[in-house]
């Protein structure tokens, strides 16, 4: 999951032909500066989820080890 939304979000920013166009046209502002201001913020969130999923699965790792140590000398 974390490496589709990393490719997906590099993929969207480097095909140019998604966003290389003149039209349509917000004021005297071209599609491509449009796309770009809204594609920053979309690439924060994705980023931040990343973070997220990324520590959740490095906590889901070292808990069964923990709980493993735990468990294994009793007195």
């Amino acid at each position: 999951m974390i490496a589709i939304l990393v490719i997906a979000n590099i993929f969207f920013v480097l095909w140019t032909p998604i966003y290389s166009r003149i039209t349509p046209k917000i004021g005297a502002w071209p599609f491509f500066y449009w796309y770009l201001l809204i594609f920053m913020p979309v690439t924060s969130v994705v980023l931040f989820v990343v973070t997220k999923l990324q520590k959740r699965l490095d906590r889901e790792r070292q808990e069964p080890a923990a709980a493993g140590q735990e468990g294994g000398v009793r007195s």
